[in-house]
């Protein structure tokens, strides 16, 4: 099967039905032997897909200037805040009875002794009530911010505040 060849009379005739506004698929029943992608291909090629007018723009674009390059100022240094002085909160120590894992009730402090690894590992024990610790051990683990963390969140973003 040999394919039809784009002939100088055919390429007017595209042209031609082109832009008296048929569309591609009407030009191709008219041309035997050429289908619509055929008709779109050629056009495509010769830059005539926009009505009667070539898709490539023969106006001159504007050149705008080439923009200087950003320079970069660097950061100033970052104020250095004193540092807060924090309470130390001392290690209670426990001589009394430690828990282990499998006979932990809901009214045991559930603070770790030990290393999870050593077959000694325990729990704190003491009873508590409604909270995972003992009060010793809550006076550890929850310990109030800092002052440079507690201003951070006033700022306004991640605030909580409530309706005043």
């Amino acid at each position: 099967m040999s394919l039809p060849s784009w002939t100088p009379e055919r390429v007017v005739t595209l042209e031609r039905l082109w832009t008296d506004g048929l569309s591609a698929s009407e030009i191709a029943a008219r041309l035997p032997g050429i289908t619509r992608n055929a008709v779109l291909g050629k056009l495509h090629r010769l830059g005539r897909l926009g009505r009667g007018r070539p898709t490539a723009s023969t106006k001159s674009r504007k050149v705008k200037p080439p923009r200087a390059p950003s320079v970069r100022r660097p950061k100033p240094p970052a104020r250095m805040r004193p540092p807060v002085a924090r309470a130390s909160v001392a290690m209670p120590s426990w001589a009394g009875e430690v828990t282990r894992v499998e006979a932990l009730q809901s009214w045991h402090c559930r603070w770790p002794i030990g290393d999870p690894h050593d077959a000694a590992f325990a729990f704190c024990g003491r009873r508590v009530a409604a909270r995972p610790y003992c009060g010793d051990h809550r006076a550890v683990a929850y310990q109030p911010a800092s002052g440079v963390k507690a201003g951070a969140g006033a700022k306004g973003r991640g605030s909580r505040k409530g309706p005043a």
